[in-house]
Formats: structure tokens, sequence, C-alpha cells
């Protein structure tokens, strides 16, 4: 054979592999898309896949990543119905003890910032669904069921963003970490909503003082929730509790006789995500006209047996919320015994941490004093109250 015969066989080779590549592709998209369709995509969101071919195609059974929230964006469905595809994508259940179980083939992004675009999509849609009644009101069942799961669904939303702060960030505590999450997106955080409900007490042992604070992102929006330790200024998750079920590891060990209660602390005061927008005390956001936190985030369906056990105030071995240092008795006595530690910001973190251990509890009742003593005017902060008030009345 001389050497044009080779050189032409060499290029019918090539070109051949070449169409078997082309159509090798061509077939794996075709297959991708009646995998898609199947998963009840369609044309529009199919569509918005296509053009993102350079994508991984892992990306489309990612819930929260850029490719699937653009589909999601895309997909001609109600509201609901984009409610209802997200949660069966996961193939979100509920078990026996009403806690909500991800066994789909889909799963959660693990690349979930706190100002993700996904979640803001995802919050959109929960108020628009439930724009009138509270989530725990007494609707048709496909609403109710939904109404539960969405409530339910707010824990691992707060799992992913926690999980990304850790991960992608570094400092010595994780309110550092947060902090550097804040600063590299230029993101203003607020601290000015109560904490009272993620400072839960054995009621057996009675209240001290707080032992946690409350940051949520962004200032304006309240959206992503963190709950961080005065003390070791660690995140404070009910993930930090919750262990796989032995019997399926794709699941949560859901039974509540498993959870000790006296070692429940970070069930009892996780963090959560929240679907409505917390006034806190912003004035800006008192014009709003309505609350939707209190509607979409406090008035809810069931939480999980083994959260309700410990939350549950009838039980005399629950974990029970201090009352607001404002609260008043029949007699319109002030009866409160929680304020803020955290008001304002990190100063006031760094300010009580100035105060041994042996002092917290004294120092604590006079700054809950001074607090009451300031109405109507809010709590100032911990720092504020140190060098203004403390200080200078000479208390120390």
């Amino acid at each position: 054979m001389n050497v044009n015969s080779e050189q032409g066989t060499s290029l019918f080779v090539v070109s051949n592999l070449k169409i078997l590549s082309i159509k090798r592709v061509g077939f794996d998209m075709i297959k991708q898309q009646l995998d898609l369709s199947q998963d009840d995509w369609d044309k529009r969101a199919i569509k918005c896949y296509l053009k993102a071919t350079k994508k991984a195609p892992s990306e489309t059974l990612t819930v929260g990543s850029e490719l699937y929230t653009s589909m999601l964006k895309a997909v001609r469905r109600s509201p609901l119905e984009k409610l209802e595809l997200v949660l069966n994508h996961l193939g979100a259940t509920i078990d026996n003890n009403g806690f909500l179980q991800l066994v789909g083939h889909y799963r959660l992004t693990n690349n979930l910032p706190p100002h993700a675009v996904f979640l803001k999509l995802w919050r959109h849609y929960v108020q628009r669904v439930f724009k009138k009644a509270p989530l725990n009101a007494n609707y048709p069942p496909r609403l109710k069921l939904l109404a539960q799961k969405v409530h339910l669904f707010r824990s691992y939303l707060d799992r992913q963003i926690t999980h990304y702060v850790l991960q992608n960030f570094t400092g010595k505590t994780d309110f550092a970490k947060l902090l550097a999450y804040a600063r590299l997106n230029r993101l203003r955080l607020d601290y000015t909503t109560i904490a009272n409900y993620h400072n839960r007490y054995p009621k057996w042992r009675g209240f001290t003082y707080p032992q946690n604070f409350k940051v949520q992102i962004t200032k304006h929006s309240r959206m992503s929730e963190f709950i961080i330790n005065l003390e070791t200024g660690n995140f404070v998750s009910e993930w930090q509790n919750y262990r796989q079920d032995i019997a399926n590891l794709r699941q949560v060990d859901s039974n509540p006789a498993n959870y000790p209660i006296e070692l429940a602390q970070p069930i009892a005061n996780t963090s959560s995500f929240n679907y409505g927008r917390s006034k806190g005390t912003n004035p800006l956001n008192w014009l709003l006209p309505e609350n939707t936190h209190f509607r979409l985030d406090i008035s809810h369906p069931d939480d999980p047996k083994v959260r309700k056990k410990i939350t549950n105030h009838k039980n005399n071995f629950a974990w029970v919320a201090p009352k607001n240092y404002y609260f008043k008795d029949k007699a319109h006595v002030l009866r409160g015994e929680y304020a803020d530690i955290v008001k304002i910001g990190p100063r006031d973190f760094f300010a009580w941490q100035q105060i041994p251990a042996t002092d917290k509890m004294q120092v604590y009742q006079t700054f809950v004093q001074y607090c009451q003593r300031r109405l109507p005017l809010p709590n100032p902060g911990f720092a504020y109250f140190l060098k203004h008030a403390y200080h200078k009345n000479n208390y120390a």
C-alpha cells in the first residue's frame, strides 16, 4: 500500500471515529432529555439545559446548583407546582416520627451560600403559595401536606448553608468564618431579631443568662440564620446531634428515644432558614404591611417528634424559652428575664467575653434591669451597657 493509500485509510478511520463520537454525544444528549422529561421538566426547562451543555449533566440532579436553579426558573409551572417539583426530585417523604427524609435520586448541593439565588427563589415561591393564611392553617389535603414538607425542609436548607460557610472560609471560630464570608460578599449582617427562642434552657434547672446569639443574612432580607454560642463563637445546629439511621444510611435516625433530652441543647436552640422577614428593630421593616415571619416561620405545622418532645413546655423535662425583659404579668409588673447580649454586632460579643464566668450571672442581671429602666427605648447591646452604664456607675 502506498503512502497516499495509508493516509486515506487513516483519514477514513479518524472521520468515522469523529462521526461515532458525535453520534454518541447526540445519543447521550437525547437520553439526558428523556431522563429530564421523566423528572417532570418541560420543554422550556430542557431548552435551558441544552443551552448549558458545558455544564456537567450531574448538575441537573443537584438541587440548588446554578443549572438546576435556571431550569426551575424556566419550567412553566405555578409556584405551588414548582415547590412540589423540587420536593419530588429530592424524594421528600415524612416518616412515622414526623421527620422529613430525602430519599430521591436528586441531591441538595453542598455549594449553597446563605445568599444563593436558589434560596431567594424557593422563599419567593413559598411566600406566593402561602400568601394569605399561616403555614399551619387548615388547608385542603394537597396544600396541607405541602405546607408540612415546606416547613420541615427549612432544617435541610439550614444544614447546607452552615456547611457552606464552614467548608469555604477560615477563622478561629465559626463566627469568624461567617464574618469572612460577609466581607467577601459585601453583605451586611443583622443582629437585631430577638433570640429568646434560641436560648431555651432545661425547665428543671432554671434560666441563668443567654448562651447564644442570632445573626441573619442579609440585614434587609433576614433570610438565612445562624445561632452562635456566646462562649465558643461556634454555630449551634440540630444537625450536630442528628445521626444516620443504621438500618438505612440514606436516612436520618428520627427516633426520639435515641436523643437524650439532657443533651438536646443544639436541637432545642437550632438555627433555621426563614421564609418570612422578621421586623427586628430596623424602623424600615416596621413599615411592612404584615409580619410574614410570624405567618410562615412561627405559625408553622408540627415539628418532628424528636423536637416536639424536647420543646413541649407541658413536659417537665422540656427545654423552654425565657420571657423577654419587657414582659409584664397581669398586675403590669415587669417579669421578663431575657435580654439579647448581642444587638449591634461583634463588639457586643467581645464585650461579653471580657466578663469572667464567675461574674456573668450578676452582670447579666444588672444588664436586664438596665434595659428595663430604659423602656420604651430598645436594648442598646451589651457593649454600650458595659461602657456607658456598668463601668460608669461603678457596678464592677
